[in-house]
């Protein structure tokens, strides 16, 4: 973490398979998002989405399709019944 800044600057923690709650880390941290950022931007509330990343909690149609929108992907692609391109 840039300590001076307070902003993390290393790559998140990559779990072998992690499936799509590590896919929505990653695509989350490549746009340089916060939770607290996609939730408002997603309709989601942040607390929703670290359970979601956690793999405690899985999201409905509507919230992946939210989600999904904002990082610009498709939601099949996001949340694993899809390879990526």
């Amino acid at each position: 973490m840039d300590r001076a800044r307070g902003k993390r600057t290393e790559a998140p923690y990559v779990v072998p398979n992690g499936g799509a709650p590590h896919r929505l880390r990653v695509e989350r941290f490549q746009r340089q998002l916060t939770q607290v950022r996609l939730g408002r931007a997603a309709r989601v509330d942040p607390a929703t989405i670290s359970k979601i990343e956690a793999g405690k909690l899985t999201p409905t149609a509507a919230v992946k399709g939210r989600l999904a929108g904002v990082l610009g992907l498709d939601p099949a692609v996001l949340f694993g019944s899809e390879p990526p391109a």
